[in-house]
């Protein structure tokens, strides 16, 4: 195996299926696509060729292991497309300000793949928000609690303190 085989993501194939497979009128749909497939053939070609993960350290507790697999994430697509001849310099940066915009319009992660409390907070909204359950206590004062899920996306803001579970009690 040469030198950096290891960690290197961009092999000559991948760049050349990149190159074949960009045009400037691709949607973003198109670019997530792309990348996957990019993805699988980096992921064959690896197990193919018999490449392994290079081993580290741990930092914090010394042990060592092998290192993630590498991923090819959107931006690092568009990178590569200014790093390769692809597209140009102002071309690529220009699409990496519209990805940026796209992928927080939509909620998505680094692989333009939907992020999972997004798809926890619509199965919320699916199931019905609010649940009542009978107090635990028992005698004529009981009261009955309203519990509000409240999801981490349905919150007022990003650094929201709001608790996962709000409790309303009813007073009787």
């Amino acid at each position: 195996m040469p030198s950096g085989e290891r960690s290197q993501v961009w092999y000559p194939h991948v760049v050349a299926l990149l190159r074949a497979s960009w045009h400037l009128a691709i949607t973003w749909d198109e670019v997530v696509s792309l990348r996957a497939v990019l993805q699988a053939e980096l992921d064959e070609y690896r197990s193919r060729r018999g490449i392994v993960s290079a081993v580290i350290r741990c930092r914090e507790c010394g042990e060592t292991g092998p290192a993630a697999h590498p991923k090819i994430s959107v931006r690092a697509m568009l990178i590569a497309l200014r790093r390769f001849g692809i597209a140009s310099d102002h071309v690529s940066r220009q699409r990496e300000r519209e990805w940026a915009r796209y992928r927080a319009t939509n909620s998505l992660d680094l692989y333009g793949r939907e992020q999972e409390k997004n798809a926890m907070a619509r199965r919320a909204v699916q199931l019905g928000r609010f649940l009542t359950w009978p107090s635990l206590r028992s005698g004529p004062r009981s009261p009955t609690r309203s519990f509000l899920l409240t999801w981490p996306s349905l919150r007022s803001g990003p650094r929201s303190r709001t608790p996962a579970v709000r409790r309303t009690s009813h007073a009787g």
